[in-house]
């Protein structure tokens, strides 16, 4: 199984995430309409399992006493903020 290259990863969603706020943020200046600023929010906490499961990631490989709890810890994390699952 191939392993994932999380640098890269990191780097094109981060440009895809600048190049989406810059389009969102020039098309509300140029149409003069904040209705889908929710939109921004919904990356942001996009990111935040990303951040939690390479947390996790980077735990695995670690070879000392507490990192087995701390990434059971950030996967727990992951789960709490993935969208993956409904809420209500």
């Amino acid at each position: 199984m191939r392993e994932l290259n999380y640098i890269k990863i990191f780097i094109y969603l981060s440009i895809v995430t600048v190049v989406t706020v810059g389009l969102h943020y020039a098309t509300a200046a140029w149409l003069d309409q904040r209705y889908f600023r929710f939109l921004i929010w919904n990356l942001f906490l996009g990111w935040i399992p990303f951040i939690f499961s390479y947390v996790a990631y980077v735990f695995s490989y670690v070879k000392w006493k507490g990192t087995t709890w701390l990434a059971i810890a950030s996967g727990l994390l992951w789960l709490l903020f993935s969208r993956i699952h409904p809420i209500s």
